[in-house]
């Protein structure tokens, strides 16, 4: 390496006359020079940074000065790289060029220049760059780096741009609207591999964009027929355009009708309104029904069901508005009957009544001309009702005649009174006696069922069962009877008292085997307990004086 210092004249004054320079670079004597400037070879070795020295004699005296300086390699040329992101670009698809891998081995990069358009000219600076290219092929790309000394180097790449494929687009079929009806478009399909970037629609086929996305909703307010475009555009600017005509018609008005389940119904009737048979060439939105000629909206929906609660004649309007706001009545007149009252009846049971009796009141007898809903039951006449049912049951525990009230009220509210009585008698009292208690087999006893009594006058049957079979053997106040079997024995009298009501009393008796003889067998087997005891008396006085003694 040549280089040369110069002391650049500073040591100079006026009167001073040059002398002579001694070099001294970092302690090794580089000579003398009575010049005030030096050229010396720099060893390849000695880069570094250095001090060099130097003394000056001049007329005015004399001194150093000493400077640093950088001795370097010799500069090489910097390597420039770059990476192309994405490796398979397609047209019109944004590229990012990367030089920031570039590299220069005794210093660093200070400028990068870019020829993106192969035309040899720089038009971008930066490590990074950006650019698509418009049309499918292949382009060559120029990186231009330049280090801090100055040296430049270039690199060129090729790039292969690919065709980008139109996005796929299907139309969906349109069919015959009506003016100012609102309806939807949705695409079926709209698809790219690099994904959509807009979907634009021309509605009337002016080239105008009216609605953007993949589903719009379009009307029309005059008929016509008019084309439907749409245009699909991908991420890098691809572009696919499907069309379809579209036919909008007139708008026709509703037709109301309506029908009801009843011609002729009763008061509190449900009837039901079914406006299934409007028709319309569209759809229908509302149904709304006048029930009582008072012009305002009483219910609304395709079927309603009311109940007039007055008698006369009604007129029933039903109002329709299409799905465009287009709007038609219908108007009917009803009858209405007025609603029967219910027929209240009961039956009883028993027919006749005694104290203490159960006594069931069942009013399935009662007859509407719909349904009845609730019975109600006054036991005892004071105006309110103490039980509820169809089907009651009571008992009374006194005699006398007792008010029964029977409300019934309809399935419609209407309600009827049927007003009856119950007699309530006393019951007979039996009382069976017999002449006695015990007996022997064949003993004739006396029954006597006279004591029996009733309230309302005489006892009218007498019934005895005299062998517990459950059938009567004898009738009458009093009767006989004896028996053949020993045991106890339970008689049973029933009374029936003039009403027919009836009472039971039992008696038992103790019946006794009769003797096997009569008074003549008691005698003799007196007789001959008293011959045998004679006999016995003989036998010990004749045994006394020793009879039997002697003769032995």
């Amino acid at each position: 390496m040549v280089d040369r210092f110069d002391d650049g004249g500073s040591w100079t004054g006026p009167g001073a006359w040059f002398h002579k320079v001694h070099w001294d670079w970092s302690g090794l004597d580089a000579g003398e020079s009575v010049d005030p400037w030096m050229e010396f070879t720099v060893p390849p070795s000695a880069s570094g940074v250095y001090t060099i020295t130097w003394e000056l004699d001049y007329s005015g005296g004399g001194g150093t000065k000493t400077v640093q300086i950088d001795v370097r390699e010799p500069n090489t040329k910097p390597s420039p790289e770059f990476s192309i992101s994405p490796q398979d670009p397609k047209a019109t698809q944004p590229i990012t060029f990367n030089g920031s891998a570039s590299s220069d081995r005794g210093g660093r990069i200070v400028r990068y220049r870019w020829d993106l358009d192969d035309d040899s000219e720089f038009e971008s600076s930066g490590p990074v760059a950006r650019h698509s290219f418009d049309a499918p092929g292949r382009y060559t790309v120029r990186l231009n780096v330049v280090d801090d000394r100055g040296a430049d180097a270039t690199l060129s790449q090729q790039v292969v741009v690919r065709e980008n494929e139109n996005p796929t687009v299907t139309m969906p079929s349109l069919s015959t609207i009506r003016e100012s009806q609102r309806v939807q478009i949705a695409l079926p399909t709209v698809e790219d591999p690099d994904g959509i970037r807009s979907i634009e629609w021309d509605l009337d086929g002016d080239g105008s964009v009216d609605r953007t996305g993949e589903a719009v909703f379009l009307s029309y307010d005059t008929p016509g027929t008019y084309t439907v475009s749409v245009t699909a555009t991908d991420a890098f600017g691809a572009t696919t355009t499907r069309s379809r005509e579209i036919v909008v018609v007139a708008n026709e008005p509703p037709t109301a009708e309506f029908e009801q389940n009843e011609t002729r119904a009763k008061e509190l009737d449900p009837i039901r309104f079914d406006a299934s048979a409007t028709t319309d060439d569209g759809r229908i939105d509302a149904y709304r029904w006048d029930l009582n000629s008072d012009g305002e909206i009483d219910a609304e929906g395709e079927s309603v069901t009311h109940a007039f609660e007055t008698p006369g004649t009604v007129t029933v309007t039903l109002q329709v508005v299409d799905d465009l706001g287009e709007t038609d009545s219908a108007r009917r007149e009803i009858r209405i009957e007025p609603n029967p009252t219910p027929t209240p009846r009961y039956d009883q049971s028993p027919a006749k009544v005694a104290v203490g009796m159960t006594v069931t009141l069942d009013a399935s007898s009662s007859t509407d001309d719909g349904s009845i809903e609730r019975y109600s039951w006054d036991l005892d006449g004071d105006g309110e009702p103490e039980m509820t049912g169809r089907t009651v049951t009571t008992r009374f525990n006194r005699t006398g005649r007792f008010p029964i009230s029977l409300s019934v009220t309809d399935d419609k509210g209407a309600t009827a009174t049927h007003e009856g009585t119950i007699t309530v008698r006393s019951l007979p009292r039996a009382d069976a006696e017999v002449s006695r208690t015990s007996a022997t087999v064949g003993d004739e006893l006396f029954f006597d069922g006279r004591s029996s009594t009733h309230e309302d006058g005489s006892i009218a049957e007498y019934h005895w069962d005299f062998d517990g079979d459950g059938s009567f053997e004898a009738t009458g106040a009093t009767t006989r009877r004896s028996f053949e079997e020993p045991g106890t024995h339970v008689v049973r009298l029933q009374v029936v008292g003039p009403e027919g009501f009836t009472d039971e009393d039992t008696v038992s008796i103790s019946v006794t085997p009769r003797p096997l003889c009569g008074q003549n067998c008691r005698i003799g087997l007196v007789t001959a307990v008293a011959v045998v005891a004679g006999l016995f008396v003989l036998w010990r006085v004749v045994e006394h004086f020793g009879f039997w003694s002697r003769r032995g």
